[in-house]
């Protein structure tokens, strides 16, 4: 019997939040610790690590695990799911100074994936979303997917944290659905894997996001929602372009007037990470070099390390 239910003779678990109970935990734990044990606490392995537990372990054929595993100060079963897939971490362009850590997984990856085309659709014909479409859409997949019945484990809340990071995976600005904003770390991570754009749309063409809008390719843009006219961006190549503002999606007045189609997303690999020659990676987010957003993560290797950053 812990100290607190011998100090509540009514305790009931039941009653207690995840987080207080959690504390309650803790505390007995450290209570049973030895003294003078050292206490353990968490790092982050970064990708730029397990690039050079590979390299050292290509270099020295004779090394072990557990030497790799004392030299790095992790854990024996760590290098060994490291060095399970020493191909893909070999062919990473991660340098020493590059700190991009694992992303944490979606919980409701269902609603993300069902979401894709939705947001497709209104970026497609301009439409300006709103947290309460954004929440409106995702419980009517969450209901379909069966995500709001009566197991409290897998009962999606659509809450303001799920909200928030949403957009932050979809690059929702100021009600655009766009890849602007981002840190220069943030292009730093993408340089490092070339073939991972931030814009999820950027390999798709206007006849494939037709594709994916209806059969048709029409769209009804619902009474009393606005409309926006996508910018142009700025060209990367010259120095001259360099220096120009990203101007942001107006609004229309007029709902009548017909939405502009996008044009091809930006491709951010070309560019120094933090240059300049992309303006619209910090007009959007005046504090640079703070995560703001994190990429969407799609495949196994990716969504290993691809996470905002520390350091």
């Amino acid at each position: 019997m812990s100290a607190f239910e011998s100090d509540t003779p009514s305790f009931d678990p039941r009653m207690l939040t995840w987080q207080q109970l959690m504390k309650i935990r803790r505390a007995e734990a450290k209570q049973r610790r030895p003294p003078g044990e050292p206490i353990l606490t968490r790092r982050p392995f970064y990708a730029a690590d397990k690039k050079a537990v590979c390299e050292l372990y290509v270099a020295n054929p004779g090394i072990t695990h557990q030497q790799i595993a004392d030299q790095f100060g992790v854990h024996k079963s760590m290098v060994t799911r490291v060095l399970a897939t020493q191909d893909q971490w070999l062919k990473s362009q991660h340098s020493p100074g590059s700190r991009f850590a694992r992303p944490r997984a979606i919980r409701f990856r269902e609603v993300d994936f069902r979401m894709e085309p939705w947001i497709a659709r209104c970026r497609y014909v301009g439409l300006q979303l709103t947290d309460k479409m954004i929440k409106k859409q995702a419980i009517l997949i969450a209901e379909d997917e069966g995500l709001r019945g009566e197991d409290p484990d897998r009962y999606f809340h659509c809450g303001r944290t799920w909200l928030r990071r949403f957009k932050e995976r979809f690059g929702i600005l100021d009600g655009v659905p766009t890849r602007v904003g981002y840190s220069p770390t943030d292009l730093a991570r993408e340089r490092a894997f070339g073939n991972y754009p931030l814009d999820i749309f950027a390999d798709r063409s206007l006849d494939e996001l037709a594709e994916m809008l209806s059969p048709s390719g029409d769209v009804q843009v619902p009474d009393g929602y606005s409309l926006y006219t996508r910018p142009t961006l700025p060209s990367p190549a010259t120095s001259s372009d360099s220096q120009r503002s990203f101007d942001d999606p107006s609004p229309l007045h007029n709902p009548s007037q017909s939405p502009s189609r996008p044009s091809s997303s930006p491709a951010y690999s070309s560019a120094t990470p933090g240059s300049l020659t992309h303006p619209e990676a910090t007009a959007h987010n005046p504090l640079a070099g703070q995560p703001f957003h994190a990429p969407y993560a799609r495949g196994g290797y990716q969504e290993s390390f691809l996470r905002g950053s520390k350091g």
